[in-house]
């Protein structure tokens, strides 16, 4: 049951955090080797790249990638699409404060009402999640959802692994 909760919570906040990544994006990059580029901006351009230098197709945040493993129904498709919109929708204004809070905290000029009030953010964003999370368990059947724990358990294996790893080589400076 925890387990489940703990999945369900992660596939929530994974579908909260790519929507708000996706409405966070700068609008004004330099373009490439202008002046004031982030590296890391270059970086990522470089990652995204498949063999041959094209393109790699990305297929989304959360769930949208578990597609095909779940074996989703049309039906399951369009409402995970509409909860997904729902909950990008509504946590939209939330979203564009907490930036702007951000932005302040980088440029150190957050106030501790600042701060209160990003906190009470955060929590009204995990409250979206949690509901987020609920709609998506319903829409699943008890096999899908036995997959997604299967799934969860499989990356949480994954990321101790690569912590392990990390952990075990030689620190470079």
């Amino acid at each position: 049951m925890i387990l489940r909760r703990t999945l369900l919570a992660s596939l929530g906040l994974t579908l909260s955090l790519a929507a708000g990544s996706a409405a966070q994006q700068p609008q004004n990059v330099p373009a490439p080797g202008e002046p004031g580029r982030p590296e890391s901006i270059e970086r990522m351009r470089r990652e995204q790249r498949g063999p041959g230098g094209e393109h790699r197709r990305s297929h989304g945040p959360g769930l949208f990638k578990l597609e095909g493993e779940l074996a989703l129904t049309d039906a399951q498709k369009e409402q995970l699409r509409a909860i997904h919109q729902r909950q990008f929708e509504s946590t939209k204004s939330l979203r564009e404060e907490l930036f702007t809070l951000r932005e302040k905290r980088r440029a150190g000029t957050l106030t501790e009402d600042d701060g209160v009030r990003a906190r009470t953010l955060h929590q009204e964003m995990r409250a979206s999640m949690e509901t987020v999370k609920n709609e998506v368990e319903s829409i699943l059947t008890p096999a899908q959802r036995a997959k997604v724990e299967e799934l969860k358990l499989e990356r949480k294996e994954g990321r101790t692994e690569r912590m392990e790893r990390r952990k075990a080589s030689p620190k470079i400076h």
